[in-house]
Order: structure tokens, then C-alpha cells, then sequence
């Protein structure tokens, strides 16, 4: 199953295209986007300057430099115990999370276990483990992935 392709003939030969773009440790909790180079590559619109101006957060239409300190203000601001990763793992509550035994495309990519401890590592405390006792083997979700 971990060789299906919904998306290819089999006429076709395999590439290295088919087989989706594989991810590290560098990739996730935003490390491999290069955010800091995309962050300072953003264009704000004149119609978002002119709001901004407006609503007193910008001086003028043209305060680059209130822009770029308004731009790297945080998203979300989560209270430090959220943020504690002190305890042992078994302390914390994992839930589930779609996908996180992927290295690469859903449909087609492979899967590994090693994909849980990164994304552990990372800071995630949630991950889904799909167990399938009937047969006796794990499956990675419910996708067209590898058996993990």
C-alpha cells in the first residue's frame, strides 16, 4: 500500500517528484521556512497601512519602522506554565494530532516512528497513534501511508 499513488499512471515512471518533499527536524515548529527571511519579506498592502494609520498603531502610512516592530510582535503570548517543558514527558497530556508520523506528501509519502520524537523534541505534546489490534500492526491514521 505504501507504494499506491492515486495521482500517477503506472505508465509512468516513479520521480523524485512523486514522492513529495521530505521533511527533518530542521523543517517543523517553524525552523525549516526560514520564518525570519519570509517575517522581513512581507509586503503590507497600502490599504492595510492606511487602517493602521488610522487606528492610531502606525504614525503615517509610511513608519517602516513602527511596521517592522508591529509585525514582529508575537502571534499568541501563552502563560509561562503552557511553555514549562521541565517535567518528564508522562506528566503531560498527549492528545492527537493529524499527521505527525509524516516525512513527506499524506497519500504517498513514507512515515516513521522517529517522526514522533521529533516532533517530541520540537515541543509538541500532542500526537495520535492509531492502533489497530485486530491485526495486530500500528497504521500511521487512517491514510494510504506505510505501516509504522
Amino acid at each position: 500500500m505504501s507504494t499506491f499513488n492515486l495521482f500517477k499512471s503506472k505508465a509512468r515512471e516513479d520521480d523524485e517528484d512523486d514522492r513529495g518533499e521530505a521533511i527533518d527536524s530542521e523543517t517543523i515548529a517553524g525552523g525549516g521556512h526560514s520564518t525570519e527571511i519570509a517575517h522581513h519579506r512581507l509586503r503590507v498592502s497600502q490599504a492595510l497601512r492606511s487602517f493602521l494609520a488610522h487606528e492610531g498603531l502606525l504614525s503615517n502610512e509610511q513608519d517602516e519602522e513602527a511596521l517592522n516592530a508591529l509585525l514582529d510582535r508575537p502571534v499568541v503570548s501563552p502563560p509561562a506554565s503552557v511553555l514549562d517543558r521541565s517535567h518528564p514527558l508522562p506528566e503531560y497530556f498527549i492528545s492527537s494530532s493529524h499527521n505527525t508520523y509524516l516525512l513527506a506528501h499524506q497519500l504517498y509519502g513514507s512515515s516513521a516512528a522517529e517522526a514522533y520524537e521529533t516532533t517530541l523534541k520540537a515541543g509538541a505534546r500532542c500526537i495520535e497513534i492509531d492502533a489497530w489490534y485486530v491485526f495486530r500492526i500500528y497504521f500511521p491514521g487512517s491514510t494510504l501511508t506505510a505501516q509504522g
